[in-house]
This record gives structure tokens, C-alpha cells and sequence, in this order.
């Protein structure tokens, strides 16, 4: 088991490297590109240990049942702030640059 923890974040950083390299190359925000570069770390380890943990014998089913309801609420929670993530991503393009210097809403 612990071979299997080892080399799992050894090839999650190394894939967490290559998509920060992808998304870096698309030009985006330094702080999109470390964000979207946590995200793949701490899912593939989220992977790795339930790999190793199917390894140990524990049952898959309720694992997964239970992390699947626990995403389902946090996702529920932060709704609202992922919409706002996404408009102030995405906001500029739809209505120019120019006036999006002026006319951004707040974060908040």
C-alpha cells in the first residue's frame, strides 16, 4: 500500500505539472492556472487513496456513496460562488474589454 501512496503522488505531480503547462499556454490568469492545478493534484490523490484503500479490503460502495453525498452538499453550498467565479472569468469577453475595466462587479 504504501508503493501504491508513493507512486501516486509522484505521477499526481507530474500531471498536476503537465496541466499547469497546458493551461499556462492558454494565456490565462496566474491565479486560474494554480487553482485549476490544486483541483487535478487533490483529485488524483482523492484517486490514490481510494485505490490504496480498495487495496486494504474496505468496501468501494460506501466510500463512494458517501464521498458522492458529501460532494453533492458542498457543491450546493458553493453555488453561488462559483457562478460569481465564472462570471468574473467569463465576463469580460461578453462585453468587451474596454468597458470591463469600468463596469465590473464586485466579488464580493
Amino acid at each position: 500500500m504504501a508503493v501504491i501512496v508513493f507512486v501516486g503522488r509522484i505521477v499526481s505531480k507530474m500531471l498536476a505539472g503537465a496541466l499547469a503547462k497546458i493551461v499556462q499556454r492558454s494565456k490565462v490568469d496566474e491565479t486560474l492556472v494554480s487553482f485549476f492545478t490544486k483541483i487535478a493534484y487533490y483529485s488524483l490523490l482523492l484517486l490514490v487513496a481510494l485505490i490504496a484503500l480498495g487495496v486494504l479490503g474496505l468496501p468501494m460502495t460506501s466510500v463512494i456513496a458517501v464521498m458522492g453525498a458529501s460532494v453533492l452538499a458542498l457543491g450546493i453550498a458553493l453555488q453561488d460562488s462559483s457562478a460569481k467565479l465564472a462570471s468574473a472569468v467569463g465576463g469580460c469577453e461578453r462585453i468587451g474589454r474596454q468597458q470591463c475595466e469600468f463596469h465590473r462587479p464586485p466579488l464580493c
